[in-house]
């Protein structure tokens, strides 16, 4: 009996002993998943501050002109432009080609509408 009995403390032994190595391997894996959140989570903080950056900047060349009717089959581009030569007298040709519109269906170069 004591023979049996020490057979199958052996079994329980190397049985315990393989799921204390599972764990283990778990717990590795867990903090190797981990680390690699945290450095995803870091990636995304950047890259959402480098995304809002780029928008800022973009939207620092944006002018919005309020109060002005708008009327269809009218040309956009060549009214701001106007409106631009007027308060800038420098060279209006200059001005005219710089000048791209945008409006809430999307973005165009001003001819399009």
């Amino acid at each position: 009996m004591i023979t049996k009995n020490t057979v199958s403390i052996d079994s329980l032994k190397k049985s315990i002993d393989f799921v204390f190595e599972e764990v283990n391997a778990l717990k590795t894996d867990v903090k190797n998943c981990k680390s690699t959140v945290n450095l995803n989570n870091t990636k995304i903080s950047e890259l959402e501050q480098k995304l809002n950056e780029s928008e800022r900047y973009q939207r620092r060349w944006n002018l919005r002109l309020y109060g002005i009717p708008e009327h269809s089959e009218e040309n956009i581009k060549l009214k701001v432009s106007n409106i631009c030569a007027a308060v800038i007298t420098d060279s209006s040709v200059a001005i005219r080609d710089d000048i791209d519109t945008v409006w809430e269906s999307g973005w165009t170069t001003g001819q399009d509408r």
